[in-house]
């Protein structure tokens, strides 16, 4: 498992050249913007990897347990 490292104090001048990008989201609304586009592209990439796995049938299974759960009476509306 990666462990997180969280980056150098953005104020150092090492840090600066080391990570670019930090001059770039000095201002919280340039922050949120990248977190924000961040998020949104993880979500992107999340949904084509769902929809590859389901055309490759690697879903079939527990979509088939799903359907047989709903046709038992196991779950309830939500």
């Amino acid at each position: 498992m990666a462990k997180h490292r969280k980056p150098p104090d953005p104020v150092t001048p090492r840090a600066a050249t080391r990570y670019p990008l930090l001059d770039q989201i000095r201002a919280p609304a340039d922050l949120r913007k990248l977190v924000d586009w961040l998020a949104e592209y993880r979500a992107d990439l999340w949904d084509k990897q769902i929809e590859e796995d389901a055309k490759a049938g690697k879903l079939d299974k527990l979509f088939a347990e799903a359907e047989a759960e709903i046709a038992a009476g196991k779950v309830r509306p939500l």
